[in-house]
């Protein structure tokens, strides 16, 4: 029995260690120019090759949520039918090992998407990076 116990602490803390780590959670709405929840709205994360690597509709209430890996650069485009497409550029890298470990949430953010004719390319209207300085997820304005 006295074998046991440290036998159990060695095997649980090698699958613990052994875990792959965590990754930032991002979620949000999509809304229209009344603040309307856009359901069904598309949105895709594109790595830094292009190649689209996870896709979602919106639900009911306009809401999204994505996993994103550490050490990367994506961007996360939303689209609808009729409206110009706009998208958030993600940048991962600079996260310490233990903030790895735990991970990171942001969120609570709206996308709005206008109608538009003739949509144009893609708008890029933010950036959402790690700041080493506040050791969190920060966000920059690129264009209105």
């Amino acid at each position: 029995m006295k074998l046991l116990i440290p036998f159990i602490f060695c095997a649980v803390s090698s699958i613990c260690l052994g875990q792959k780590t965590n990754n930032l959670a991002l979620d949000g709405k999509v809304i229209d120019h009344e603040a309307h929840a856009i359901v069904n709205a598309s949105v895709e994360l594109i790595d830094e090759d292009g190649k689209r690597i996870w896709a979602q509709k919106t639900d009911r209430d306009g809401s999204f949520k994505v996993y994103i890996d550490f050490e990367h650069k994506y961007e996360l485009v939303f689209s609808n039918l009729g409206c110009q497409s706009k998208s958030l550029l993600i940048n991962t890298f600079g996260v310490s090992c233990g903030g790895q470990e735990w991970g990171y949430e942001y969120g609570g953010f709206n996308v709005k998407l206008e109608q538009s004719k003739v949509p144009t390319q893609t708008i890029r209207v933010a950036e959402i990076y790690y700041d080493p300085n506040i050791q969190n997820f920060d966000f920059r304005l690129l264009q209105h």
